[in-house]
């Protein structure tokens, strides 16, 4: 499932998304053929999982970034620093899993390193 509004954030800056909270995750919950719920809007990285669906806020394509809270509403299944770095994802699917890798730069850096990875 894709949003743009995260149903779900620790973001310093914006909070949940009640639309997508409302609308979506309940239907996403109840679904035996969903797993993962990708949204942006915030300009940080954060992944949750709650009852075995994963949730990926991925908002670090642009923008100034936004840091998230250390003792956050929400248990963030990674570790970075507060302030997340610039980053993409790339998808592959496998053996009917999908795989996820997420590639960042850090703050001055140039290259690209891995910042998470999982499978769905």
């Amino acid at each position: 499932v894709f949003a743009h509004h995260p149903p779900f954030t620790n973001s310093r800056r914006a909070g949940d998304s009640r639309a997508s909270k409302t609308f979506f995750v309940p239907h996403f919950m109840k679904s035996k053929k969903t797993v993962g719920f990708f949204s942006g809007h915030v300009h940080s990285y954060e992944r949750f999982s709650f009852n075995k669906k994963t949730f990926v806020v991925s908002g670090g394509g642009g923008g100034p970034r936004v840091s998230v809270r250390k003792n956050g509403h929400y248990p963030d299944e990674i570790k970075l620093p507060l302030a997340r770095s610039f980053h993409v994802l790339s998808a592959a699917l496998t053996n009917e899993k999908i795989l996820i890798s997420t590639m960042g730069f850090q703050k001055g850096g140039e290259n690209l390193t891995q910042i998470d990875h999982f499978e769905l």
